[in-house]
């Protein structure tokens, strides 16, 4: 009879885990039903509607990031398009099931080293906040997606570790994700790295290292790398502006560690998982791994260097999944003490200001979103471009608006970019000369864009600095823009629109 009370009470707490795992998801979806589209994601959609028309990525139009960056929202567009459906929309609900399909291959592959479910179902809560409601602003954005993949490979390194025994077709499965995070950005590899390194100690074996989910991810890579050269070889003659312009431009390492909030909510994660280790050392291991993961993350943010929310996802969900670990593993092996209820109490309000403040970072972005209406006052859904370093410009107001992007970029990065190193100082004359060619070759192109797209509206930033001044440096794009004036100014940002425009 006992028997039966206890099952009947644990299966009764299994379904109230399994109702919260399907709450975050729900409270995800919900999220990204009224949140506006994310602006690099915006623009994204946008390059692969022009390649399914016909434009080629680095011939026609041109992108600081690799072709897995475009090919990645691809299927949404190619989707969107047979089905009539909001590309973005499909994009939140492809999100969303890759959310489940890796959280589902996750539990079923650390099931091989935990068989209670209710501490399945309570990590899957926690990995269902992670990667659904945590994101807030950073949600579908390329490195969100690329944690959602990877997942299942860093659960597989911990399950290793634990001498768990993993079907053939699990660790490949494990593998391709952990291969499609890497396609997605190299960077990733820090991530991966860690967790295998760790289990192969742990073990005193190197077979993690020879497993089959890192042949699997090899093959993945190097397979992306073939299709690079294959398909995408202007992208290789387009590296050289990007590797002169784009890499270098970076915020100082002191801002990155000290004056952003990343780096210090980062450690406090650290911090609250060692913690919670200590008193509750079942989960020590899984931490640990999951840890060491999220400080390739870290690593990752300090070498791209931009400081920007989305780039700082992997470090924080990995650091915050750490912490979820520890406490949940722990608890499943550790008796509880009363005497550490207050303690369990601070470390709780703790983590959940560090996780406040981190979804908080993340909605940090441009917001240009006061000059939906003036726009659309002037042409309901116009033909757009913009003359700004600012991605946010010009994107997703486009898209908000059921306009065309006539651009060839997405921004003035390239000139931007110019600027930046300019102003630095210490080029030799070699530099300078290659790099006022690169900023050449962005006006001729804005230029050609003018002309042939015949924009109803562009829109200049004059906040910072005068872009107008800047493209009427050049004569052929100063004759481009004598077909429009400028009609009035929001946010720092002038509405060009063309002079001959039918009047309403």
């Amino acid at each position: 009879m006992r028997a039966m009370i206890g099952e009947h009470s644990t299966d009764a707490r299994v379904r109230r885990w399994q109702a919260l795992t399907l709450l975050m998801f729900a409270i995800g979806a919900m999220m990204s039903a009224v949140r506006a589209v994310d602006v690099d994601v915006g623009w994204l959609l946008t390059l692969g509607e022009k390649m399914l028309d016909g434009q080629r990525p680095y011939i026609d139009v041109f992108e600081a990031n690799p072709p897995m960056s475009i090919l990645l929202y691809l299927p949404a567009v190619a989707l969107g398009r047979i089905a009539h459906i909001a590309p973005e929309d499909l994009v939140n609900v492809l999100v969303l099931l890759a959310s489940g399909v890796s959280l589902g291959l996750s539990g079923k592959i650390v099931s091989r080293a935990i068989g209670d479910r209710e501490t399945l179902w309570k990590l899957a809560a926690g990995g269902a906040f992670v990667l659904t409601v945590l994101p807030t602003g950073v949600f579908t954005e390329r490195e969100h997606i690329a944690v959602i993949a990877i997942l299942p490979f860093l659960a597989l390194s911990i399950a290793r570790g634990e001498g768990a025994k993993l079907g053939v077709w699990l660790s490949a499965l494990a593998g391709i994700g952990c291969g499609v995070a890497m396609a997605i950005k190299p960077h990733f590899a820090l991530a991966a790295g860690p967790p295998v390194l760790l289990a192969a100690v742990r073990l005193r074996s190197p077979r993690p290292i020879f497993a089959v989910e890192i042949w699997a991810a090899s093959l993945v890579v190097g397979l992306y790398a073939l299709l690079l050269v294959v398909a995408f070889p202007a992208f290789l003659a387009f590296l050289p502006v990007i590797h002169d312009v784009y890499l270098p431009v970076r915020r100082p390492l002191a801002m990155l560690l000290l004056e952003l909030p990343p780096a210090p909510a980062w450690l406090g994660l650290g911090v609250l998982s060692a913690w919670t280790s200590r008193e509750r050392p079942g989960g020590a291991w899984a931490a640990g791994a999951l840890f060491a993961a999220s400080a390739g993350g870290a690593a990752a943010y300090l070498i791209q260097g931009k400081g920007w929310p989305y780039h700082t996802y992997p470090m924080l969900a990995l650091g915050l999944l750490a912490l979820i670990a520890a406490g949940v593993l722990g608890e499943r092996r550790t008796a509880k003490s009363r005497k550490l209820e207050p303690i369990a109490i601070a470390r709780l309000v703790i983590a959940l200001g560090v996780v406040a403040g981190t979804m908080r970072w993340f909605t940090e972005k441009g917001d240009y979103h006061a000059l939906n209406a003036p726009v659309a006052a002037i042409e309901a859904h116009p033909r757009l471009l913009s003359i700004s370093p600012d991605i946010a410009l010009g994107h997703p107001l486009v898209r908000e608006l059921h306009g065309r992007w006539v651009g060839s970029v997405c921004s003035q990065w390239i000139s931007a970019g110019v600027l930046t190193l300019e102003l630095r100082g210490g080029l030799s004359a070699a530099r300078r000369a290659r790099l006022d060619g690169m900023m050449a070759f962005d006006r001729r192109l804005l230029a050609a864009d003018i002309r042939r797209g015949q924009p109803d509206i562009i829109l200049i930033e004059q906040q910072y600095y005068d872009w107008a001044g800047w493209a009427k440096v050049d004569p052929a794009l100063a004759a481009a823009l004598d077909a429009y004036a400028p009609v009035e100014t929001v946010q720092g940002v002038t509405i060009w629109a063309r002079k001959n425009r039918a009047r309403t």
